[in-house]
């Protein structure tokens, strides 16, 4: 009956699709709301595990991962662990591991290696609080989540997408976001880098 967009570009694509103008209502976006209704809350919730703590007191960027083309897969799972090590040279890697990553990761073979890197550090997910700070307080964002590419937009913190596609184009059009491919990433960490200087 009502069709309830978060973006002008959503309003679009219903208008090209045949919706009728009339049933579309422009509401925002309410995963944004909803961390503007916290955002007090958020600032006041401390991070208290130590080895995250500690972790997060030089530069370090936040992974996560978990879309089934990143991590079903034992070559793109090994090839994905290998450049997370590579980058991890560069920059301090906190990695947030979705049980459905964690699960792959211990079938591969592959988990052992990834917790030996000591500028990597593997963590279980974390509550919505703690995990927002942690996007506030990282450099840099890869990921392969939807929710994510759209909090990193709006903290203004750099995201790049591990993935072909985004159903937040948006996020790609205001240019705080790029999908990359695998063999991309350490290429764009070194120009999000450099871009952060020049500001």
């Amino acid at each position: 009956t009502l069709l309830f967009t978060h973006s002008e570009d959503a309003n679009i694509n219903l208008i090209n699709e045949g919706h009728s103008r009339n049933k579309i209502k422009f509401v925002g976006n309410i995963m944004i709301d909803c961390y503007e209704m916290y955002k007090n809350s958020i600032k006041r919730t401390p991070i208290e595990n130590k080895k995250i703590k500690s972790f997060i007191k030089n530069q370090f960027c936040l992974l996560t991962l978990h879309r089934p083309e990143n991590v079903d897969s034992f070559k793109n799972l090994q090839k994905i662990t290998q450049r997370i090590k590579s980058l991890s040279k560069k920059i301090r890697i906190l990695f947030t591991v979705h049980p459905r990553t964690k699960k792959n990761l211990k079938n591969y073979d592959l988990l052992k290696k990834l917790t030996s890197y000591k500028n990597i550090l593997l963590i279980d997910p974390q509550p919505y609080f703690i995990n927002i700070n942690l996007i506030k307080k990282s450099q840099l964002v890869i990921t392969d989540s939807g929710g994510i590419q759209e909090e990193t937009s709006y903290l203004n913190i750099p995201c790049l997408t591990l993935r072909k596609n985004t159903e937040r184009p948006i996020t790609i059009s205001k240019g705080t976001n790029q999908l990359v491919k695998l063999d991309e990433i350490e290429e764009k960490f070194q120009k999000n880098r450099k871009n952060k200087k020049n500001k």
